[in-house]
Order: C-alpha cells, then sequence, then structure tokens
C-alpha cells in the first residue's frame, strides 16, 4: 500500500505540468488550487463510479457474549463503512489471534453462535447498506483490530495521509495533470491524456475485478451445500 500526503501528489503532478522544478518548493497559492482540483478529481471519480479504495486499520474494545458488531457512520464502530474486510487480529492479554475471515453460509451453519470463549476464531463481515455487520464466533473479548477497504474520501487538507495501492498513485497523479495544465496554459498533450485514461482503467479493472469476486462469493454460498469443515 502506498502512503502518501495530499500535498506530494499535487506536486508530483505540479512537476508534470512543468508549475515547479525537481527539488523546487510549490507556493502555497498553487498548492491550494492544487487541494480543490484534487477534491474536485475524486468526486467526478465518485460519480462516476470508479470507487478508490483505502486500506484503514480501526480498532475497538470486545465485550465479552456480544456476537456482532455495527460498523459505519454514527454505528458501534463509528467509523466510515468498509468495503471488505481483508484482515483482523483480537489482542487480549498482550498476545495477538489472527481471526479468520468466512463467507456468509459459513458463519450461517454455525449451529451456536452464542457459545463463548476467551477470544473469538472466525470473522463474518457483511457490508450492508450505510452500515455493515461484523459477526465473530466465538464472541469473546479483547480488543479488536480491524483491516478493511473504504472508500476514499476527498482530503481535508494538504497534510492528509492518503494511503492506497501504489498503482493509485500514477492515475491520480496524471489525472490531476491534465486538470492543471490549462491553468498554467499548457493543454494536456497525447501523451498526458493516454497515461490519464490508461491508469485510470487501471483502477476500473482493479474494482470490477473486486465486484465480481464478492459477487461470485455470494453466488456460491447461497446455491450449493456447504461444508463447514471445508470453509
Amino acid at each position: 500500500m502506498a502512503d502518501q500526503t495530499a500535498q506530494e501528489l499535487i506536486k508530483a503532478a505540479l512537476r508534470k505540468v512543468g508549475a515547479i522544478s525537481r527539488g523546487k518548493t510549490a507556493n502555497a497559492s498553487d498548492l491550494a488550487d492544487g487541494l480543490e482540483a484534487l477534491k474536485v478529481l475524486l468526486r467526478e471519480w465518485s460519480g462516476q463510479g470508479t470507487m478508490v479504495f483505502v486500506q484503514e486499520q480501526d480498532t475497538h474494545t470486545l465485550t465479552g457474549g456480544t456476537a456482532s458488531y455495527t460498523i459505519g457512520s454514527g454505528a458501534t464502530i463509528d467509523t466510515t463503512r468498509p468495503v471488505r474486510v481483508e484482515g483482523a487480529y483480537v489482542n487480549s492479554g498482550n498476545v495477538d489471534y489472527p481471526l479468520n475471515i468466512i463467507g456468509p453460509n459459513k458463519y450461517r451453519n454455525i449451529a451456536q453462535k452464542d457459545s463463548g470463549a476467551d477470544v473469538p476464531n472466525w470473522l463474518h463481515y457483511q457490508p450492508g447498506y450505510s452500515q455493515g455487520t461484523i459477526y465473530l464466533w466465538p464472541p469473546g473479548g479483547g480488543t479488536l483490530y480491524l483491516d478493511s477497504l473504504k472508500p476514499l474520501t476527498e482530503p481535508s487538507s494538504l497534510t492528509t495521509s492518503m494511503t492506497f495501492p501504489g498503482e493509485y498513485d500514477a492515475a491520480i497523479i496524471w489525472n490531476l495533470c491534465c486538470e492543471l495544465g490549462p491553468e498554467y496554459g499548457r493543454e494536456p498533450t497525447m501523451y498526458w491524456l493516454a497515461r490519464a485514461q490508461e491508469t485510470k482503467d487501471n483502477i476500473i479493472a482493479i474494482n470490477a475485478a473486486l465486484s465480481i469476486e464478492t459477487a461470485d462469493v455470494q453466488i456460491i454460498d447461497s446455491r450449493r451445500p456447504y461444508d463447514i469443515d471445508q470453509g
């Protein structure tokens, strides 16, 4: 995963435009304009359905005996609703216990969902709408550490850290370059436009694959017999 600030991405785009040279510092006005252009770009992508994902980690103190927790804005775990859970573990007694991520059918086949233990072993995530739900089995205690993919929100400031897969760097920088070019008297070249489209298409393909993967899991889980011992 790449981790850059909004300012670093804007400066990279300004260098490609020719507004600043390598090693030079952009002035406050250029950075402010770049930040606004970046916000507009991400809003446009969101409106086109071109979802941009970031990976974030959330923590939550578990309550023994509680089998499920809502997650999202205003939920028990109050944060941006995840698109998908990538991994998780529970810390208890200064020891980390990795959780196995399971699908909906495997969770449904657990006969006694309220059976308690010191710490959970399995986690099932149901994205839902507005809020998602995290199901843990067995419903033990400890502190949950949850790594998930979330929609990228627009940066609030130049120092906002933006974490996403490395291939997203190029897409944001080249598309921002095309947005900023005319403000500096430079119309986007054919090369700029080609790189902007190519790198954006990469994001679309990645997110389309993610959507297909999620749909396939749901179809498989709902239409065939499922052996709980085989995952």
